[in-house]
């Protein structure tokens, strides 16, 4: 028994061994966590700024902005859900090998719970906080804490064999290394969202409302693992003499403990002294002019709106620090629109600050370059229609160097997929509905003629009904008999590029007991 047991040992020891060294040799883990990259380099150069937190932080700020047009080197350390004691732990981490000498926390940390990690298959959103921590035993310790806190040992377990973990790796923590845009971002940390919200038709203004409401409910946040961890983590960095600022980024939402989270961190701040200022800008996306369109998802703003919050941000650093900000300095692409043109062209134009210089590049599907343009201020460019085998890209660069600092390019290179901008404004206003008892018929008016058309019919999530791309498909007839809730989805494509595909939920449709139907249109 005693050998079989010591044969286990040694064959599970062997096993992590050249598990663990292979993974090590086949996967670097720069194309991971390049944050963690930068901190744990050779002699890394001191971080002005480090923005902590989970997708919040590393979606809706921009270091570059504030790089370029304060003079800083700022940076990103933050992952997927990320909670507040793993916040906490990452900062133990870091400062063994770096002092940041400002720390701005963007406060959902606090709104994350076990129960939303484990919602939906995220427990691997767990983990990825501490990718790419070189020492097995700082990644061991913040292992037996997460394990201590959550209870998922097999999964921590295994993060223990390998130097990165599972999830990150084809999630959006991922890089294609000729992405250059992708690479300047991700070397900061910035993870830039490129859609515009389509599932919320809230204004700003009204969330601002809303927000500001709900904090009359006397109800106070409860105590928890958060709000213990925030305390030990303004705690140790007061001991580490590092000034905290606590931010909390624009939402297009007022459920959960938003409110309640802002009256808790107005008494952090007020009482705290590591805390030396605190802003909610959800509760002033009005001064800052965050629109609609500026949102990817209602936690996250896209590339645009990521721009226009960073800015505003910027200013109030700038106040709060002492450190001048011009914003002219700033290089870099603020929005981007397309066209259609009577001849069937398409222009392609970009918003451009003042400080940019653009240069336009069409390849083909083996990324030869077709054509380019010279580096000039003009910001349009009017080419024939291309499919996704053929991509726009563009350079930009700045029109003036800024003296000391050192970035990580000095251009940098975007694509643009034109026939995602033919589907663009497929919605439910192309939809003409005509129901007759149980019988309805959906019919798309969208007038493209470079689109094929399929549909889906759902009751309760499960498909009952697929009627498969065809051209010319515009119409759905269907007679809704059983009770339930129906959901009717219409779908195109591209004729040419079947890669390029647009989908809507066209209605919710409900069939009663006694046999009565109704509908509502999103």
């Amino acid at each position: 028994m005693k050998r079989l047991l010591k044969d286990a040992v040694i064959f599970v020891l062997a096993f992590v061994i050249i598990f663990h060294l292979l993974e090590a040799a086949t996967f670097d883990p720069a194309t991971t966590s390049s944050t963690w990259k930068y901190i744990q380099g050779e002699d890394p150069e001191p971080i002005d700024i480090l923005f902590m937190g989970n997708s919040h932080a590393f979606c809706d700020i921009n270091p570059t902005i504030i790089n370029q047009s304060m003079g800083l080197n700022t940076m990103i350390l933050g992952s997927n859900s990320q909670p507040m004691d793993q916040t906490y732990e990452n900062l133990k981490i870091l400062l063994h090998y770096v002092r940041p000498k400002v720390i701005v926390l963007e406060s959902n940390a606090l709104v994350v719970t076990t129960d939303s990690l484990y919602a939906g298959g995220n427990e691997g959103r767990l983990f990825s906080n501490f990718d790419s921590i070189r020492s097995l035993i700082y990644r061991a310790g913040d292992v037996v804490h997460t394990v201590r806190q959550y209870y998922k040992w097999p999964e921590a377990c295994y993060q223990l064999m390998r130097p990165t973990n599972t999830w990150t790796r084809f999630r959006d923590h991922t890089v294609d290394p000729d992405d250059t845009e992708a690479m300047v971002n991700f070397v900061l940390g910035h993870h830039p969202r490129n859609n515009i919200i389509r599932d919320s038709n809230d204004e700003p203004a009204y969330v601002e409302q809303k927000l500001k409401e709900y904090r009359n409910d006397p109800e106070p946040l409860a105590p928890s693992a958060s709000t213990r961890a925030l305390y030990k983590f303004l705690d140790l960095a007061e001991k580490e003499d590092i000034p905290v600022y606590i931010i909390k980024t624009p939402v297009l939402y007022y459920e959960n403990e938003l409110p309640k989270v802002a009256n808790f961190m107005d008494e952090v701040a007020a009482s705290h002294p590591a805390v030396k200022g605190y802003r909610n800008f959800s509760e002033e996306m009005s001064v800052i002019g965050t629109e609609h369109d500026d949102f990817s998802d209602k936690g996250h703003l896209n590339r645009e709106g990521a721009c226009r919050f960073t800015f505003a941000l910027a200013d109030w650093l700038s106040s709060e620090l002492d450190i001048p900000c011009d914003a002219t300095k700033v290089t870099g692409v603020q929005n981007e629109t397309f066209e259609e043109l009577p001849n069937g062209n398409f222009r392609y134009s970009v918003d451009l600050t003042d400080n940019t210089l653009i240069k336009f590049i069409v390849k083909d599907k083996d990324d030869k370059i077709v054509s380019e343009t010279d580096y000039s201020a003009k910001n349009s460019i009017e080419i024939p229609r291309i499919s996704s085998k053929n991509k726009l890209f563009y350079r930009i660069c700045p029109k003036t160097a800024i003296p000391g600092c050192d970035y990580p390019f000095s251009s940098i290179e975007y694509n643009y997929m034109h026939d995602e901008g033919i589907l663009a404004d497929f919605s439910t206003d192309d939809f003409y509905i005509k129901q007759s008892g149980n019988v309805f018929r959906f019919t798309n008016n969208y007038d493209r003629n470079e689109v094929e058309y399929s549909w889906y019919v759902k009751k309760n999530k499960q498909t009952i009904k697929n009627v498969k791309y065809a051209y010319g498909r515009a119409s759905l007839r269907h007679e809704f008999t059983d009770p339930g809730n129906y959901t009717i989805y219409s779908y195109i494509r591209l004729k040419e590029d079947h890669d390029e595909v647009s989908s809507v939920l066209v209605a919710e449709i409900t069939v009663e007991e006694d046999g009565s139907v109704s509908y509502t249109v999103p």
